[in-house]
């Protein structure tokens, strides 16, 4: 009798199990399933059998004559969590990561182009900014943004607040969506997140993440005329945490900020394309250097459970 009592518990345990595990994977699923319905309401790549998207950051600075490079804690960290973002809401369609130098040149291969970093280092963020009318600049020759208005042509200035040798305190970033018409598309569609300094191109990564758990944030967006198949920008004020640990190559994490919209555009506000005159390094164009392997040692450092 006793080893019929001990063949029910076996059961009963291995049952409860099962449908244990069942609710776990569902419950997943589902949460995936609203992140990726809150990201499509204002997000649009094109999702044909061929599409691919090109997430594209700007140039790293080598160091020396070595194979070693430096790459900012924010960008750094804005790349990681940008496969996220779009393996959360666009998991089929191919990824490839390329700097900005490597893919202005192939520009027209891609449909979909997700580009992180300001106008500064990265010269798809500069094209994509101008191409689209962007009512956001970002000024060369200080530390700030300036927002113009469309009808008046005045401008606000948004100025950034660093101390020498340290991450920002505040700074400003966009998030800027949109379509541009290129030979051999009807619509090439382009994301931008990119912040005037490294922290706050991080944050912008960060706020779209945090959309795509936020159904009443996407519904302030809608309510302002945001959608995804159309131009739209958020100006995005970020602060930066009294604990974050600095330090060129470290990742940042989401406690590390703190941000707040300043100002949302939708494609009414946007400007006549124009062309931005930024001076880039003159020798980015010939570091041979890939973040690709970098990504990849990360995140298998991540996914072991030994982030460093």
């Amino acid at each position: 009798m006793r080893w019929f009592i001990d063949i029910a518990i076996a059961l009963g345990t291995g049952a409860l199990l099962f449908f244990a595990g069942n609710y776990y994977d569902n419950n997943i699923a589902d949460k995936v399933s609203k992140q990726r319905r809150l990201l499509l309401k204002i997000l649009s790549f094109v999702k044909s059998k061929d599409s691919r998207i090109a997430i594209t950051y700007g140039c790293v600075t080598p160091l020396g004559d070595s194979d070693a490079f430096m790459l900012e804690q924010g960008d750094f960290s804005a790349i990681i969590k940008s496969r996220d973002i779009i393996n959360i809401a666009f998991p089929t369609i191919r990824q490839d990561f390329l700097s900005s130098v490597d893919l202005f040149p192939n520009l027209l291969k891609y449909d979909n182009v997700f580009s992180i970093s300001g106008p500064r280092w990265n010269t798809i963020t500069a094209k994509i900014m101008g191409d689209l009318g962007c009512p956001v600049e970002f000024v060369a020759e200080k530390r700030m943004v300036k927002v113009t208005n469309k009808t008046t042509m005045k401008s606000v200035e948004y100025e950034t607040v660093k101390k020498a040798g340290e991450l920002a305190t505040e700074c400003y970033g966009i998030i800027l969506s949109g379509n541009v018409e290129r030979p051999g598309f009807q619509n090439q569609k382009v994301v931008v997140c990119a912040g005037r300094t490294t922290l706050s191109t991080y944050s912008c990564i960060s706020y779209l993440n945090h959309l795509s758990n936020s159904k009443n944030e996407v519904k302030k967006l809608l309510s302002r005329g945001i959608r995804g198949d159309n131009n739209w920008c958020v100006l995005l004020r970020t602060r930066r945490s009294p604990s974050t640990v600095q330090g060129t190559n470290l990742p940042l994490h989401d406690v590390d900020v703190t941000f707040d919209v300043v100002q949302i555009f939708h494609h009414d506000d946007f400007l006549a394309p124009y062309q931005l005159t930024w001076n880039h390094a003159n020798n980015c164009e010939s570091y041979p250097y890939s973040i690709a392997p970098t990504i990849e040692l990360y995140q298998a450092v991540t996914l072991s459970g030994n982030p460093q």
